[in-house]
């Protein structure tokens, strides 16, 4: 005699396939909020002409990392020049911890 699974949804979809697409819901959210943190992290304030002063996020280390000072300042350059010059390239190097 063969058990019976669980029951199947209304729409033709089963309780496995609703958590599963629950589950994605759930993963782009937090997805779309980690985008969301990080544009508002490059997000700088203009104190003067070509000044601008940028935020880190609250951290127990209190340590800077340097892809966000690059962000940082890769937005801060390009609020610099004409909207038709666009960034072609940029290089780093991380030598030692930031504080």
């Amino acid at each position: 005699m063969k058990t019976p699974g669980p029951p199947a949804a209304t729409d033709g979809t089963s309780p496995t396939d609703e958590a599963a697409a629950r589950s994605d819901a759930i993963a782009t959210d937090e997805a779309q909020d980690a985008v969301d943190a990080v544009v508002r992290l490059l997000d700088l304030e203009a104190i003067e002409v070509n000044i601008f002063r940028g935020v880190s996020p609250a951290e127990s280390m209190q340590r800077v990392f340097g892809g966000q000072v690059a962000g940082q300042a890769l937005v801060a350059a390009a609020r610099t020049v004409d909207a038709e010059r666009t960034v072609h390239s940029l290089h780093a190097y991380f030598l030692r911890p930031g504080d």
